[in-house]
């Protein structure tokens, strides 16, 4: 049986007072059923400019040496600066406007580091990763952003939890051979 998001069932218990997987306990006699089809990610990283047709850019940014993360409006995770490519921009030109614009940063150095392809059941694109070291953050600028943190580590709680520990992986696995190119 599938469930989606939408679908909430109050559930009235008598006597018991317990909580199993999918269901969050709201007190003694109540629970409400939550559970949700998780969709899982596929992603695969490659040596730079490998792929071609690039849809996405993810810029992994370091500020004061610390990982800048962004948080959006409309979720409770955390996620790298990043986003589609607009019709004649370049993925350089995309992971600089995307940097300002999720993270507010002013004064950056940006390069391309590698690529990675990443799907769903439903679809599959190619992406380009950067890296950027942020001298400068401003103001965060109207966006889907909710706010920027920087953490020593990353969070449990990521956006794409099967795409970016593999890119931050490949990153620090690779980070010599990288930064000497």
């Amino acid at each position: 049986m599938s469930i989606s998001e939408q679908d909430t069932e109050v559930l009235i218990l008598y006597k018991y007072n317990f909580a199993y997987f999918g269901l969050i306990l709201l007190d003694e006699l109540k629970i409400i059923y939550l559970w949700r089809e998780e969709k899982v990610m596929k992603c695969e990283v490659y040596k730079l400019n490998y792929l071609k047709d690039y849809k996405y850019v993810v810029v992994i940014a370091k500020y004061h040496g610390k990982w800048v993360l962004c948080k959006h409006k409309k979720r409770d995770t955390w996620e790298t600066a990043g986003g589609h490519i607009e019709l004649e921009e370049s993925p350089l030109n995309a992971a600089k406007r995307e940097l300002f614009e999720e993270t507010g940063a002013v004064s950056f150095d940006i390069k391309p580091i590698f690529d990675y392809w990443a799907a769903d059941e439903t679809s599959e694109a190619n992406g380009m990763v950067f890296y950027a070291e942020i001298g400068e953050l401003d103001n965060l600028p109207e966006s889907e952003m909710e706010k920027v943190k920087c953490f020593e580590t990353l969070p449990s709680n990521l956006t794409y939890k099967d795409i970016t520990p593999k890119l931050f992986e490949y990153l620090e696995n690779n980070f010599q051979y990288i930064f000497s190119a």
